[in-house]
């Protein structure tokens, strides 16, 4: 008889839990602040599900820039959000960005700004920061259609070029 072996461990069971968790089918599980940072973010997470209606996967990614921003802002926590500045929020966000040197995307930059004005609100919402400091945080220049043009045959250069009124200036300027 041969002896089989189940190998079971919470790593292994993780990808299973999550998925069971993003579909409804598991609760979440009761999580239990340790520090304020901790409870801050746990806020910051039900207030993503509730009030804004974002999956499992988008809060995930909203806590992971959330906690950075709140990292590099200081201790003690409450008292640091009390007195915060538009030129305090410009340089956490300038140290988060450097300390991504894998994350210097223009994507990733847009999101990190996009996290962080969503957090400056909920927080200006839940009384932390005496205003809104959201407009603080600059938009990512982020150009669309930036890469090169597709490659065009010849016939429709041709047709192109023969469909510029050369008679005119505009016509003459759109075909050189």
């Amino acid at each position: 008889m041969r002896a089989t072996r189940r190998l079971v461990s919470v790593q292994g069971l993780a990808p299973i839990l999550g998925y069971l968790r993003d579909h409804g089918v598991l609760p979440e599980p009761d999580v239990v602040p340790t520090s304020e940072r901790d409870a801050l973010l746990l806020a910051y997470q039900q207030y993503l599900r509730g009030e804004r209606g974002l999956s499992e996967a988008t809060v995930r990614t909203y806590t992971w820039f959330a906690a950075a921003f709140l990292d590099r802002a200081g201790d003690p926590l409450r008292e640091v959000l009390a007195e915060l500045t538009g030129a305090d929020v410009l340089g956490i966000l300038e140290r988060q960005l450097k300390s991504q040197p894998r994350r210097r995307s223009a994507g990733s930059a847009v999101l990190t700004a996009q996290v962080a004005r969503s957090l400056l609100r909920f927080l200006h919402a839940g009384g932390l920061v005496p205003r809104d400091l959201a407009p603080t945080v600059p938009r990512v220049a982020r150009w669309r259609l930036a890469g090169l043009p597709a490659r065009v045959d010849a016939a429709t250069m041709t047709a192109l070029l023969d469909s510029c009124d050369r008679a005119t200036e505009i016509g003459r300027r759109d075909y050189t």
